[in-house]
């Protein structure tokens, strides 16, 4: 398993920690982790690191990042409504130019609300009704 400095957005203002196994395989969905509120990268008591790292052992990465004004990413030129989701758009861009096309949002909080939200108007993100 390898964990890697991940930066991208505008100006590289975006921060988070790239996990993947030995040998990433592309085909799978790649799992991101968005913040629960002002909580950084890590998730709440560490938990984003602890799934991340477990993720990683079952053979999927992960992208675990701070949105923009959160944690060590830097606050978004115009940020307002929707800049989470605009942010999480840009991490599936990151991803993608790295060979990844399948994509799994995580959150707890504020952040499964971003989740919902960005699962609403991205078309990258398979939105299966379970019933």
């Amino acid at each position: 398993m390898s964990e890697k400095l991940f930066l991208f957005g505008q100006d590289e203002s975006l921060v988070g920690i790239l996990s993947e196994p030995e040998t990433p395989v592309r085909e799978r969905p790649v799992v991101i982790f968005i913040n629960a509120g002002l909580t950084h990268h890590v998730g709440p008591h560490g938990l984003h690191v602890e799934l991340a790292r477990a993720m990683s052992e079952l053979g999927f990465s992960s992208l675990r990042f701070d949105l923009s004004g959160k944690g060590d990413s830097d606050f978004a030129v115009s940020s307002g409504p929707g800049q989470a989701i605009q942010d999480i758009s840009l991490g599936m861009d990151a991803l993608q130019s790295r060979g990844y096309q399948k994509f799994i949002l995580c959150g707890l909080c504020s952040g499964a609300d971003d989740a919902y939200l960005s699962s609403l108007s991205e078309s990258r993100l398979n939105r299966r009704r379970l019933s």
